[in-house]
């Protein structure tokens, strides 16, 4: 019977060894997995704060294995629009200087031939009491009012 007992005790300490041994292996893995888990996570967090072009290039690759878009491919595609509106405001604001410097050389162009007409009209006054002279005065001061708008659209 010593023999059958020795066999089992025998038998019973290689099974714990065996299972001592596994159990060793198994959490020394975990550590493993566990610490290059950690260590890949804290890369991936330094480098979505720390440097733009890798939390785009994370975030590209976020998107792509989830099919999620991120906040971070979200601002860059904002950021991409925003640009394109600038450029557009841009553009507007260019055309709006350039209508407003014409619109300043039509207002001095009318101020200018309002005030030549003022003074034409200011000098026929007296011609156009004579009584033989006036009616002529009268009509070319007329004529001179209706050509004077004509140039004043060109610019």
């Amino acid at each position: 019977m010593k023999s059958i007992s020795s066999l089992s005790q025998s038998i019973s300490r290689t099974v714990m060894a065996i299972v001592k041994s596994v159990s060793f292996i198994f959490s020394s893995v975990w550590r493993l997995v566990f610490t290059l888990l950690f260590i890949g996570s804290l890369f991936v967090n330094v480098t979505m704060f720390a440097w733009s072009a890798g939390a785009v290039a994370l975030s590209a690759v976020f998107s792509t294995v989830t099919g999620i878009t991120s906040i971070v491919t979200d601002l860059a595609d904002s950021k991409t629009r925003l640009a394109a509106s600038q450029k557009q405001v841009a553009a507007l604001n260019e055309k709006q200087a350039t209508s407003k410097k014409q619109i300043a050389r039509m207002s001095n162009r009318i101020a200018s031939r309002t005030a030549k007409g003022a003074v034409r009209n200011v000098v026929s006054v007296p011609a156009e009491a004579v009584p033989y002279i006036g009616i002529p005065v009268i009509v070319a001061v007329t004529g001179l009012k209706f050509m004077m708008p004509v140039p004043l659209w060109k610019i």
